[in-house]
């Protein structure tokens, strides 16, 4: 438990410290023990996107990466206007991905964008043009892309889009590309399967899709459907991951409504069994009449849809949830025991400070809330007296990283991380005394993601407002 003092300065390292705000990180680490970090920026006055890679020991390698380095920081992207909404993920091979939205064309509808970035941290110059792909460019407003990686190496993407307005609001489309950077056209119909033409009438946030890959390639899609705008509905539908066909032994005709009440349940996340035999989905269920919220957890066979009803009650699993509180899911994760880390962030409605502090449970593979986790088996990740705002889990190894944003008492944004084992127990000789400030932002910024492979080399993207 003793602060390793020569990580960076004193044992705390200053990862970004420009003008501007440097919000939405994601981190990640390799087999060496380097960390790479991505984030939003407003230092040019929009939202670009940047990168770093630190050592081990705390020291930024200015040589990063390749041809796009500085010796302050790597662009992403720096296209004009603004890009947010950023999403990575990392293959075993140590191909980094990362998606964003842009609006670089007219400044206001988003589009969607994919970089490849090779295990030295260089771009893929051969992936789509000098390593940018345009995934789709479609009219209307794009949004909320999720991705997911296949152990081959290809690419599944899932987004909002507002290509049917006015008389459809956001339908929801899955396209499938190769590590090459070409979108494989016999997926769906001329390279995009249509999941649902008229989901949401509305805006939507970061965490509104779920999307992952099972060990045979079926792909599985997650959302929340509300074409009139009253209740959000929340379903799963299963998809063959080679022809994007809807596997219809999944469910009612390939789909499972998990929940349709009066209630409104809204942001699904998913995570499967070390056998890929049950595949469970963390969402809030938030009250109508107040604003009260929960969050619950439901596990289905991935087979033939059928609800697991030996967990919870008939099947519900109560995560978090008490009366005037709002909770809500940021993240999941599951380890290799089959365990199941959910991150949430809980506002107490009555006082209502505005402050909303972040928490982590663990439901076990069994289906069950683990009180030996941790300290009654809640884990406090902070509780920020300025607020938190978005927050996100990886595993690196045998060990748990967090990730958020929050506010300070000058409504800068700050991104930090913490690390943890799967008791529960920080580890504060991560950063400076078990926390890590990754960037600091004073003009605004909110979503953060985050990732790691075996080695625990940490990979952020963020947001800056």
């Amino acid at each position: 438990g003793v602060l390793n003092a020569s990580f960076g300065s004193q044992g705390e390292l200053s990862l970004v410290a420009n003008e501007g705000n440097q919000r939405r990180a994601i981190a990640l680490l390799d087999s060496a023990g380097d960390m790479y970090l991505v984030w939003d920026d407003t230092r040019s006055g929009v939202n670009n996107i940047y990168a770093r890679k630190f050592s081990a020991s705390g020291v930024q390698y200015t040589t990063y990466p390749g041809a796009l380095t500085t010796t302050d920081a790597s662009y992403v992207t720096s296209a004009s206007y603004g890009q947010t909404m950023s999403r990575i993920v990392r293959s075993s091979n140590g191909t980094t991905y990362v998606t964003w939205v842009d609006r670089r064309v007219d400044g206001s509808t988003g589009d969607i964008y994919l970089k490849k970035y090779l295990s030295s941290g260089a771009v893929d110059t051969t992936f789509g043009t000098q390593g940018e792909l345009v995934v789709s460019q479609a009219v209307g407003d794009q949004r909320a892309p999720q991705l997911a990686l296949t152990t081959s190496g290809d690419i599944y993407i899932a987004l909002y889009d507002l290509r049917n307005a006015p008389t459809k609001g956001y339908g929801i489309f899955m396209k499938k590309i190769t590590s090459s950077g070409s979108i494989v056209s016999s997926f769906g119909t001329n390279g995009e399967v249509v999941i649902d033409d008229n989901a949401l009438p509305s805006s939507v946030t970061d965490n509104t899709l779920a999307l992952a890959v099972d060990s045979s390639g079926a792909v599985y899609i997650g959302w929340h459907d509300d074409p009139m705008g009253i209740n959000y509905d929340l379903k799963i539908a299963k998809f063959n991951g080679t022809t994007g066909v809807l596997i219809t032994s999944f469910g009612t005709n390939g789909t499972i409504s998990v929940a349709a009440t009066t209630e409104m349940e809204t942001e699904p996340f998913f995570t499967f069994n070390t056998s890929f035999t049950t595949l469970s989905i963390v969402y809030m269920e938030a009250a109508t009449t107040s604003s009260d919220s929960r969050i619950l957890l439901k596990k289905y066979n991935t087979t033939n849809g059928a609800l697991v009803t030996t967990i919870g009650v008939g099947g519900r699993l109560l995560v978090a949830g008490e009366s005037d509180a709002r909770m809500i899911p940021l993240d999941t994760i599951a380890d290799s025991s089959g365990n199941t880390y959910v991150l949430y962030e809980e506002l107490q409605s009555i006082p209502n400070t505005g402050d909303k502090h972040l928490f982590v449970k663990k439901v076990t593979a069994g289906g069950a809330l683990d009180a030996s986790f941790a300290f009654g088996g809640r884990l406090e990740i902070t509780l920020g007296a300025g607020g938190n705002y978005d927050g996100a889990l990886t595993m690196g190894g045998n060990e748990l990283y967090a990730v958020w944003s929050e506010a300070d008492s000058s409504s800068d944004t700050i991104y930090r991380a913490k690390k943890f084992d799967a008791l529960g127990i920080f580890d504060t000789t991560f950063g400076a005394n078990g926390v890590l400030t990754i960037a600091e932002h004073n003009q605004g910024g909110v979503a953060v993601d985050i990732a790691a492979d075996t080695s625990q080399t940490l990979y952020a993207v963020w947001d800056t407002g």
